[in-house]
């Protein structure tokens, strides 16, 4: 009919054929990319399996320091570590809580894995399927995204580790993920409480959550194409949203600890900062220098993003990744092994990777962009190290088992280890001599460094004439199977080896404690030859 409309048919697919985008003279096909997708998730699940096995003994001893106040607190107790004593010297409060509310059915360092594993499993679910509604990523994008995220040797490290940095890097992915989807719908309101909530559970998952907030509330102030008022409302709500979280925990911190700043605070930064930012930026550079160089790919994945005009779904995560690494730098790094404190890190990159992804679906195959996204899973999971119990811990509970059969219920420990001999140890009382979980010792100032414990973060603490003047039954100087005082290894061994009073009231004496046979005393020096040597101080009686 004349004036009619007669579309063109459709055009020839080939094997080339894509949906969506054209590369190579072909339109792309959607079963295609889900096809390689699959193919991803292979990759994944093997990436996972093994890094999961090289780190499944890890747990660390600072680990305990918080299931111990988990114990107290299911016990009735509170939040202490002491009983009567109200000192906050853990770092997370909402794995704390969830540790225990775990714990009201398993072992305590059972639940802390399992809180861990079920952040880790939120973790891909949302850099996964999540990322795909949030943000309109094709399959074989957040495919990508996840298997960086599950390749980790850091994450799966800390997973198992018992400490909070999987739950960190949930909480900050999410605000990541929900701030891009806030300034992408014009600063939409449900998007801006979305990331809101996440940023008042980062405030209560670690102290840092409160800058990640104030860092994420300057992207949505100045990112996008809402007009003033709608940017307004959106702070205005991140900030109602977010500042309810901090606030709320600020208030019951000083109503039951008596403190604005926890206990951590002052044993680890307070009269250290002029010694933090040097440590803090070796720590991070030992990081980024390293294989298998996960910040390398997350430049390069933010620079694709900024170059193709996607400044939100670049700057966010980016900018939120070096605001961790600042602070982590700020608090002059951390002592435990895979990078605890730059595991949220992780999340950001998987994201902007899976980002990168999908904005190259029109210009590189699907077998190319997946062949990459594993061949950087395969150096991530070569780099990963064989990690098991740190030998505090491992020593630890050795010891506290011991001590809390024999020595007498309620007796005053003064020690440095405290994670894992106070928690098998539960009938005892501990002084913690590096000061963590000690409102004194936390607060003093340290004198010039004579011992290289002393420029490790966390050890720098210590004050031997305050244990003194607190009369301890007993004593166990340096490390958990204990050392003489003629070997002091922190602060506190070496002011009180230095004090008459310590010699006249003090006596040493040594055990040795035959173990049952177990291949992991082989991995640890203290006990190789099958039986443990401890050494600690008696307080003479008069």
């Amino acid at each position: 009919m004349p004036g009619s409309y007669h579309p063109r048919p459709p055009p020839q697919r080939t094997h080339r054929a894509r949906a969506g985008g054209c590369y190579g003279g072909g339109v792309r096909s959607d079963a295609e990319e889900r096809g390689w997708a699959v193919a991803g998730w292979v990759g994944l699940t093997v990436a996972a399996a093994i890094v999961f096995a090289r780190v499944a003994g890890f747990f660390h001893d600072d680990a305990f320091v918080m299931l111990r106040y988990a114990r107290n607190l299911l016990a009735g107790y509170g939040p202490v570590w002491n009983p009567g004593e109200r000192v906050e010297g853990y770092t997370s409060f909402l794995h704390l809580g969830l540790s225990a509310l775990a714990g009201t059915w398993m072992e305590l360092p059972s639940a802390a894995r399992l809180v861990n594993l079920a952040a880790f499993g939120a973790l891909l679910a949302v850099l996964g399927p999540g990322s795909g509604r949030a943000l309109g990523l094709t399959p074989l994008a957040w495919t990508i995204a996840s298997l960086v995220a599950a390749a980790s040797g850091p994450l799966a490290a800390w997973t198992m580790g018992g400490l909070e940095a999987p739950l960190m890097a949930l909480v900050v992915t999410v605000q990541a993920i929900a701030a891009v989807g806030a300034v992408e719908r014009a600063h939409e309101p449900r998007w801006v409480a979305s990331a809101g909530l996440a940023a008042g559970l980062a405030c209560w998952t670690r102290p840092e959550g409160a800058g990640l907030a104030g860092s994420c509330a300057v992207l949505l102030a100045c990112l996008g194409d809402a007009d003033r008022r709608a940017r307004f409302r959106a702070l205005a709500t991140f900030a109602l949203v977010a500042g309810a979280f901090w606030a709320s925990h600020l208030a019951w911190r000083r109503s039951y600890y008596g403190e604005w700043l926890p206990n951590t605070y002052y044993a680890k930064v307070w009269g250290l900062e002029s010694e933090l930012l040097p440590r803090g930026l070796g720590y991070v550079w030992s990081w980024v220098s390293a294989p298998p160089w996960l910040a390398v790919a997350g430049v390069l994945a933010a620079g694709l993003l900024l170059g193709r005009g996607r400044a939100a779904r670049a700057l966010i995560p980016a900018l939120l990744g070096l605001a961790v690494a600042a602070m982590a730098a700020a608090a002059g790094g951390d002592h435990m092994p895979a990078h605890r404190l730059l595991v949220p890190v992780v999340g950001l990159i998987a994201l902007l990777a899976g980002l990168a992804a999908h904005e190259l679906r029109a210009h590189v195959r699907p077998s190319v962009r997946l062949m990459a996204a594993l061949s950087l899973a395969a150096l991530q999971v070569h780099s990963t190290p064989a990690l098991y119990r740190d030998p505090a811990a491992h020593v630890g509970e050795l010891v506290g088992r011991y001590i809390d059969a024999r020595w007498p219920a309620g007796s005053l420990v003064a020690l440095n280890t405290a994670g894992s001999t106070p928690y098998f140890a539960p009938r005892l009382a501990f002084l913690d001599m590096l000061g963590l979980t000690d409102r004194v010792i936390a607060r003093r100032r340290p004198p010039a460094t004579e011992l290289p414990w002393q420029r490790v973060p966390g050890h720098s603490k210590g004050d031997g004439a305050y244990v003194l003047a607190r009369r301890p039954d007993f004593i166990i100087l340096g490390y958990a199977e204990g050392d003489p005082a003629g070997r002091p290894r922190f602060l506190g061994d070496l002011e009180l080896a230095r004090l008459s009073a310590f010699q006249e009231r003090y006596s040493m004496e040594r055990v040795t404690i035959p173990l049952a046979p177990s291949p992991d005393h082989a991995r640890y020096a203290a006990t190789r030859t099958g039986t443990l040597t401890l050494t600690y101080y008696g307080r003479r009686k008069r």
